[in-house]
């Protein structure tokens, strides 16, 4: 009997220890091989050998510009048509080698980014079904810009993005609130909720911190964790950092701790004596930090997704302090307290010596078996 495999697009290799779009990778990695289920990446595109093939998977990705109104007689946009063509090809070929030893009836399509647009017709050219998994809306993202139109800026784009993934057999969301609105925009389609989960080996680890955690005296210092390099949580982190300085909270320290957070700070800008930023740390520095920190302060303008943070926080036992926009997904539970605005953080500031230590969440194997399913059927 062969060995059950999938194909599958994402934009990133996953890694357990990186940002949240890496964490979400390794996090449906670690579930498909859970699964026993086989993953084949579509990278390293390849041209057809002959001349005949190459006009005519062309002319292919050409016609599908055409019919979806994206086509302008260009170099460009031949060159783009070629892409296309070229995709298909690499996808039909590496169907074709997979199929000898494994059985594969579906294609995970995480890579849903704007100019990747055409990947769900041409995979349902092959006979595959089309899993859906999107890390967010990227039209609904700060300052994400439409690919077929580039004038227009989010989210006045979303129609173009719903189009796309209305060619997908089912979808599923890391958020609650994706999955209500797609929902209600695509009737025809199941969508369902894949929450963001630790893989194995973060979740033991962040446990360890909460163990630690039992055991230390916790400093006076908050964590601001996230990672500068997305544009949202850069924005965000920013007004943060300048409320912080405005409103003169001079009575608690703010660490600011992750990736290019070297990005908050303007050349020679003076910061306040409690307000340290923390570039890119090595795990063992971020470990100490997350084991005495007091608490977590997440402050995130209005997007879509859903924070890994705000669980591994959990994980770990450390209270959490979080706006509204942030905390989708994550209302009503134990240890996260939520503000609405940052006028509102001062005061909330003050209730940071009642915050419980947060519970232990756990993955709801329903969920994830209807993950599995899908990708099997």
């Amino acid at each position: 009997m062969k060995e059950k495999a999938v194909l599958r697009l994402s934009m990133y290799l996953p890694n357990e220890r990186g940002h949240g779009g890496l964490k979400r990778t390794a996090q449906i990695d670690e579930l498909l091989k859970n699964g026993g289920i086989r993953i084949f990446d579509l990278w390293n595109l390849t041209s057809p050998k002959s001349y005949i093939d190459k006009i005519k998977y062309t002319i292919f990705g050409i016609r599908l510009l055409i019919k979806y109104n994206r086509f302008k007689l260009s170099k460009s946009k031949i060159r783009e048509g070629q892409l296309i063509g070229y995709t298909l090809y690499t996808l039909e070929n590496q169907l074709k080698d997979i199929s000898l030893n494994f059985t594969i009836s579906s294609f995970i399509w995480e890579y849903t980014w704007p100019k990747y647009w055409y990947i769900p017709l041409i995979v349902k050219k092959t006979g595959l079904k089309v899993v859906g998994l999107p890390h967010n809306l990227e039209s609904l993202v700060y300052s994400q810009k439409s690919y077929k139109k580039p004038t227009l800026q989010s989210p006045y784009w979303l129609d173009e993005e719903i189009q796309y993934l209305s060619w997908c057999d089912e979808i599923f969301t890391i958020s609650r609130e994706e999955q209500w609105l797609l929902s209600l925009l695509l009737k025809n389609i199941e969508v369902k909720f894949l929450p963001y989960f630790a893989t194995k080996l973060v979740f033991q680890n962040l446990l360890r911190i909460r163990n630690l955690r039992a055991n230390e005296k916790l400093s006076n210092h908050i964590m601001v964790l996230g990672s500068a390099v997305n544009p949202p949580t850069l924005k965000s982190l920013v007004q943060l950092k300048e409320y912080i300085k405005n409103e003169k909270i001079d009575n608690i320290n703010f660490d600011f701790v992750g990736f290019h957070m070297s990005f908050l700070t303007k050349e020679d800008e003076k910061l306040p004596d409690n307000i340290e930023i923390f570039d890119n740390v090595p795990d063992k520095i971020l470990e100490n930090k997350l084991s005495r920190a007091i608490c977590a302060l997440i402050y995130q303008v209005p997007s879509t997704g859903a924070l890994t943070r705000i669980l591994e926080l959990q994980l770990a036992g450390v209270p959490i302090v979080v706006n509204c926009h942030a905390a989708r997904s994550y209302f009503n539970k134990k240890g996260i307290l939520i503000y609405e605005n940052l006028n509102d953080l001062k005061n909330k500031l003050n209730d940071i010596p009642n915050l419980e230590i947060p519970e232990i969440p756990s993955i709801d194997n329903t969920l994830e078996n209807n993950f599995i399913n899908a990708v099997i059927c």
